[in-house]
């Protein structure tokens, strides 16, 4: 039996590879690029708050546009967790509790030092009447960020309504009055701040 010559082994085991389909490697994005996306997606976010604050209803279209923009953002830099925490924020408007919490406990588990995520687990704990466990969360969210005007707003809030020490009303109206200052202007927390500390 006659050899085959090495270099036509070769072209033939190249020519099978050249065949085989490889998975496409998705192009990484700039992190000013994805802070872009994230930022567009938030906006949607936002608007359909207002909606909410407003009429009382979830804007579905701009939930899901905000939802495809944040997957976007996270298939360009899937070890950033912005974008993680926006699709989590999608759900949580959706009321799908659990699948929220999935993803804000993939943020925290992705980047322990990102303390949005520690807010919004905060809010599902209250949402489910575990202040001790929200206030854990918050707590957490401000040692990373004594000037985080949601964590200081969010615990605030607890402890100004918290009738069990009258200290705690005391200390909830200062972070309150703090969130107020940090707060950007016409933000919700603006106007919820107003609204409590005027009662």
């Amino acid at each position: 039996m006659q050899k085959l010559p090495r270099y036509l082994i070769l072209l033939v085991s190249l020519g099978f590879f050249a065949c085989v389909p490889i998975a496409p490697v998705a192009p990484r994005a700039s992190k000013s690029e994805y802070l872009s996306l994230v930022d567009k997606a938030v906006g949607y976010l936002r608007e359909s708050d207002s909606l909410f604050q407003f009429a009382g209803g979830v804007d579905s279209y701009k939930l899901s546009q905000a939802e495809a923009i944040f997957a976007l953002a996270k298939e360009l830099r899937p070890a950033d967790p912005e974008a993680i925490d926006g699709i989590g924020a999608v759900y949580l408007r959706r009321g799908e509790i659990e699948t929220a919490r999935a993803f804000f406990l993939q943020c925290v588990s992705l980047d322990p030092e990102y303390g949005r995520a520690y807010v919004h687990l905060a809010y599902l704990e209250e949402l489910e009447g575990r202040l001790f466990v929200s206030r854990e969360w918050l707590e957490k969210a401000i040692n990373l960020n004594p000037r985080d005007h949601h964590a200081l707003n969010k615990f605030g809030g607890i402890l100004y309504d918290d009738t069990s020490e009258p200290q705690n009303k005391e200390r909830g109206k200062r972070m309150l009055l703090q969130a107020l200052e940090l707060g950007g202007k016409g933000s919700l927390v603006l106007e919820h701040n107003k609204k409590v500390l005027n009662k």
